[in-house]
């Protein structure tokens, strides 16, 4: 069976390609499984930190009296301005003949 120095040089291509294919797939998985990493890392639940305890001349919310609630006046709402109102187009005359 004779083989051209065409087909011998297209399948060294090949190979090569295949080679090339295969690192880059393995680049990938390392890459996905960095990315897997930093997002278990970032999602870990992180302690909260306790509320800073008031200064001793501040009052304590909890024996604060309670105050009415503020009432707002009722604003009217603006009146909109006159617009004109839109007119049907007229309808476009058939020109059109039967064929």
């Amino acid at each position: 069976m004779d083989v051209s120095k065409v087909t011998v040089q297209a399948s060294f291509e090949l190979n090569r390609i295949a080679e090339e294919l295969v690192e880059i797939k393995i680049a990938i998985f390392q890459l996905v499984g960095m990315l897997n990493n930093n997002m278990e890392n970032n999602n870990q639940e992180t302690p909260l930190e306790e509320p800073p305890l008031p200064e001793p001349n501040e009052p304590d919310p909890s024996t604060l009296p309670e105050t009415e609630p503020i009432e707002e006046p009722e604003t009217e709402p603006e009146p909109l301005p006159d617009v004109e109102p839109i007119k049907k187009p007229e309808p476009i005359p058939n020109t059109h003949t039967s064929y």
